[in-house]
């Protein structure tokens, strides 16, 4: 029997969007505004990026990198994809160290481009590739939630290229 538990990053969305969007029809509602409606986009992408900053922190505050690093070295040569396979024994293995840093940083530096409205659309280039890679990396073959909620996220601000918390700030100043 399979788990319907959801994931800690599928828990993380649901909980900040509830509340971002909350406050915004509170906002709306005692303003007589239309924040949500004309900005939902921006609130989606601060709904993704506090769950990649959240990702970031904890895993470097659990010593993640260094189990990335551990695991680079045994995914390398038992990974079934070959291309892949070649890609971690060529690229990755002699970079396990910093590799093991990259990922985490690259989660928070995605949050950090989603929150200020700077480089969103890299930054959800650049998040769709880490959610592909931990797809192919750690051989998921069934659908997980917690990609189910982060992919369309992306999409929407890869899309949109919404203004994040800046464009929020100014939405509620004027």
């Amino acid at each position: 029997m399979r788990s319907t538990a959801l994931t800690a990053h599928t828990k993380r969305a649901i909980v900040s969007s509830t509340v971002l969007f909350g406050v915004a029809a509170l906002h709306d509602v005692v303003r007589s505004g239309d924040l949500v409606l004309e900005h939902w986009a921006s609130l989606l992408a601060v709904v993704s990026g506090v769950v990649w900053l959240m990702s970031g922190v904890e895993a470097i505050a659990k010593g993640t990198p260094h189990l990335i690093a551990q695991l680079i070295g045994v995914r390398a040569a038992g990974h079934p994809v070959a291309l892949y396979r070649s890609f971690v024994a060529r690229f990755l293995v002699p970079r396990a160290k910093e590799i093991g840093y990259v990922v985490p940083l690259s989660q928070i530096l995605v949050a950090i481009s989603y929150f200020s409205g700077v480089l969103v659309q890299l930054a959800a280039v650049g998040a769709l590739l880490l959610l592909l890679n931990f797809i192919v990396f750690q051989r998921i073959t069934r659908p997980r939630d917690d990609f189910v909620v982060l992919v369309p996220l992306q999409v929407v601000v890869l899309t949109l290229a919404p203004g994040g918390l800046v464009e929020l700030a100014r939405a509620v100043v004027a």
